[in-house]
């Protein structure tokens, strides 16, 4: 598991360095030749979504999540394990209500029709790319509820 996830959390952080290229480069075309590149920050909105939902799995799997471990420190070892538990199970049913929200919302998007404002494009398959991260995040934090150290 924590090596899909870290294969997924690798191809979020190139595209993420390929769409900071890429405004890098509409900044300059910009400025040398008042010339952008047309419809980037369509195609750069959008793609930031999947890319930020793309890197939640691997967060979730690394258990790279904040916690504060002073209360568990002080009830003992089995209330910690309890608690830790307890942040899984959270965890999990935040990711699935925001998937199941996200799948719902991509839906609309392809019912309505939406598109970007200069390019055009469809939105709803950047959504359904959000979702299906969120939902790929939330399976994996149902297996963390499971996973012992």
């Amino acid at each position: 598991m924590q090596s899909a996830t870290r294969w997924l959390a690798l191809g979020a952080c190139a595209c993420l360095l390929a769409i900071a290229l890429g405004t890098l480069a509409d900044v300059t075309g910009r400025w040398l030749f008042g010339a952008p590149i047309r419809g980037y920050n369509d195609f750069a909105a959008l793609a930031i979504a999947v890319v930020c939902a793309a890197f939640f799995p691997a967060l979730i799997a690394q258990r790279g999540n904040v916690t504060v471990r002073l209360v568990g420190l002080l009830l003992g070892r089995r209330a910690s394990r309890a608690l830790d538990t307890f942040g899984a199970l959270v965890t999990f049913v935040f990711f699935a209500v925001m998937a199941w929200q996200y799948v719902r919302y991509a839906a609309e998007m392809a019912r309505a029709g939406e598109r970007t404002a200069i390019l055009r494009w469809e939105v709803w398959p950047f959504w359904w790319a959000v979702a299906l991260c969120i939902a790929a995040t939330a399976l994996v934090a149902v297996m963390m509820i499971f996973k012992k150290d």
